[in-house]
Parts: structure tokens; C-alpha cells; sequence
């Protein structure tokens, strides 16, 4: 039989979306560089795909609120929206990108890390669990193609995949956690779950119950700080 570390990467890419503990098992066994440069790579060339559609209307939304801020001067309007037009501009907005689709990656796989070394009973190397989180960033491919007609067609980048739908949009902080209670987040708090279980050998529900208990305090800390800016 077929050892789970021969996996090759088409087959960790594809099995990530329908049998993600076999990724998961080949990663225990072995990693390599380009089990995190890949998948993170595919996430930030569709990344680059969607800028064209979706920043000019991030830029228009993000116009409007500064516009329609009573709590600026018209000098600190004028100043943000020039800041808006620079850091949109050129390929600027495609490096951050890169940056950002590797920096979220990295925080992300050391939280996982520290988390799953503390709770789990066990070390693993960071390397795994990064890995690990670049794989399941490949949710975020589904997402943005679910999410950028949503935008297109509406004009707006505050569209829901998630509990918000079912309520009417406000500044509450009800709403703002229901925003935060979306299915692709589900899914991806899921696999980590399972990948954290799979890597640590630990249970799977109590490496289930770690990733949820994370997201609930990261959606909780994310609904009160949006209260807290201005420009939300």
C-alpha cells in the first residue's frame, strides 16, 4: 500500500477540499518548503486575479465612509483620501498581496503552534503547522470566488456568506459578531481542528474544541474593536 508520505502535491492540493485528514497525515510524515510556498503561492495569484474587480470598489467604500465621517475636519478628509489614492495605486496593491497572504499565514500557523504545544501534549515543529495553514488557506480560493461577483454585482464589499444574511445590517455589536460567523471561516476552523488532531495525535474533538474556543475569542475581540472604529 501506497505510504500516506508519498502523497504528492496535486493530491494534498485536491484532498485539502475532500479528505483533508490524508494532507494532514502526509505532513506528520513529511514536509517540504514547497508544501507552504505553493499553496500560499495559488492563494496570491488569485488574489491578483480579484484586485482589478474588487479594489476599485473597496477604494469607492472606503471613499464614502471618510466623505461621510462628521467627525473629520476637511483637512484630515482630504489628507486620508489622498493616503487612499497612494496606497491603491501602481502595483502596490498587489505586493500587499503577497505580503499579506504570507504574514496572516505565518501569525496564524504560530498561534496554531503555541496553542497546539500547550493544550495538546506534544511538540510539533512550526514547519508542519505551517504547512498545514497554508493548505487550508486554499479555502480562501472558494471564497473569493463565491464573494467576488457578490461584490461586483452589488457594488459594495460588505457582502455575507454567513449568519449575517439572516438579520438586518447595523452598527451593533450583534451584528458585527454575526458578520464574523461566516462559512468559510467555519469550514477553515474545522480542518484546523482536524489538522491539529491529526499532527499532535491528539482526540479530535478536543483539537476541535481548541480551534473553536480560538475563534470564539478572535470573532469576540474583532466585534468589539469594529465598534471602536470610526470609520466602520
Amino acid at each position: 500500500m501506497e505510504s500516506k508520505s508519498s502523497m504528492s502535491l496535486i493530491q494534498k492540493i485536491i484532498s485539502i477540499f475532500w479528505s483533508p485528514t490524508e494532507p494532514f497525515k502526509s505532513l506528520k510524515e513529511n514536509v517540504n518548503w514547497v508544501d507552504i510556498v505553493i499553496p500560499l503561492l495559488l492563494v496570491v495569484i488569485v488574489g491578483w486575479i480579484t484586485v482589478p474587480y474588487v479594489a476599485p470598489i473597496s477604494t469607492k467604500v472606503a471613499q464614502q465612509r471618510i466623505e461621510n465621517n462628521e467627525n473629520l475636519s476637511e483637512q484630515q478628509k482630504e489628507q486620508s483620501l489622498e493616503s487612499i489614492e497612494k496606497s491603491t495605486g501602481g502595483p502596490l496593491k498587489y505586493i500587499m498581496v503577497i505580503i499579506g497572504t504570507a504574514l496572516n499565514a505565518a501569525i496564524l500557523a504560530l498561534v496554531m503552534w503555541l496553542a497546539g504545544n500547550m493544550f495538546l501534549k506534544g511538540e510539533v515543529e512550526y514547519t508542519r503547522i505551517f504547512a498545514m495553514t497554508a493548505y487550508i488557506s486554499l479555502i480562501g480560493i472558494i471564497a473569493s470566488a463565491v464573494r467576488t461577483p457578490l461584490m461586483v454585482s452589488q457594488g459594495t464589499t460588505e457582502v455575507y456568506t454567513g449568519a449575517a444574511i439572516l438579520f438586518e445590517k447595523s452598527k451593533t455589536f450583534f451584528f458585527r459578531l454575526m458578520k464574523q460567523i461566516d462559512v468559510f471561516s467555519i469550514w477553515k476552523v474545522i480542518l484546523f481542528g482536524l489538522g491539529l488532531g491529526t499532527l499532535y495525535k491528539s482526540e479530535k474533538n478536543k483539537a476541535l474544541y481548541l480551534t473553536f474556543g480560538l475563534w470564539a475569542i478572535w470573532i469576540i475581540v474583532m466585534s468589539v474593536l469594529g465598534g471602536l472604529n470610526p470609520m466602520a
